[in-house]
């Protein structure tokens, strides 16, 4: 497992959703925390199995990173991963933020986006990664995402996160896509422990749209953070000041 530790303070674990890493959270400035950042088994420079990820193992996993007890920040399939760790290990997990996770069982149309799903996997085996996630962009709502600035333009790390980024598509797609979107949270494990986290630009988009629902079933409110689906990309600073004062 890839693992990077940095800072000091109570600890701070980060786990990334969909084809990020560790890297995807370089630029949160919680100086005041032990941050844990880490690759997903399977993902950039993690070791994994072919042919998909293993939910059960995914949040052993994140427990094993945890000596004690820490707070969780976990985005997207990462969100999803950390509710299985907050109802699995709550003595581990102080507080979970749970940043839109995509949970399709839990939303109105979730028969049609998973649906959606099943045609993103048959693309990407017939026409390809780019394709793929054009299609996941529409089922979504996240294609919708301003573009990136040319490659020239970003800093050397930022290209290396994004390579690695893309090439973890096919090994999310054909084993995560559908498995992790599909899980149904221990909502009784759950209650009066987690903080749902929405984008407040993230709109209508179906991760957003999840994590209302989310907190609909846990009697609880939406925290709303700064930017849409990767606001702490998007907008770091002022996502990591509304970080520090949901967990304070």
């Amino acid at each position: 497992m890839h693992v990077e530790v940095t800072g000091s303070g109570p600890a701070l674990l980060l786990i990334p959703g969909g084809t990020g890493d560790a890297a995807t959270f370089f630029r949160l400035a919680l100086p005041e925390r032990t941050l844990i950042a880490y690759d997903r088994r399977g993902f950039s420079r993690s070791a994994g199995d072919e042919g998909g990820g293993d939910y059960d193992r995914d949040v052993e996993d994140a427990a094993a990173l945890i000596e004690g007890q820490a707070d969780v920040f976990g985005s997207s399939s990462g969100a999803i991963v950390g509710l299985g760790l907050a109802a699995r290990y709550p003595e581990k997990v102080r507080r979970l933020v749970a940043h839109e996770p995509p949970l399709a069982a839990l939303v109105e149309d979730g028969a049609a986006v998973r649906a959606g799903f099943e045609e993103v996997v048959a693309v990407y085996r017939e026409h390809g990664a780019a394709a793929a996630m054009e299609r996941f962009g529409e089922v979504t709502g996240l294609g919708s995402q301003p573009p990136l600035p040319p490659r020239q333009a970003l800093p050397a790390d930022i290209v290396a996160m994004l390579d690695r980024m893309a090439g973890n598509v096919g090994f999310w797609i054909e084993g995560e896509l559908r498995r992790y979107t599909a899980i149904v949270p221990d909502l009784d494990a759950l209650a009066g422990r987690v903080v749902v986290a929405v984008g407040d630009a993230s709109g209508e988009q179906f991760p957003a749209r999840a994590a209302r629902a989310l907190a609909a079933r846990l009697g609880t409110s939406v925290e709303e953070f700064p930017g849409g689906h990767t606001g702490y990309i998007e907008e770091p600073a002022p996502f990591a000041k509304r970080l520090r004062e949901v967990l304070a």
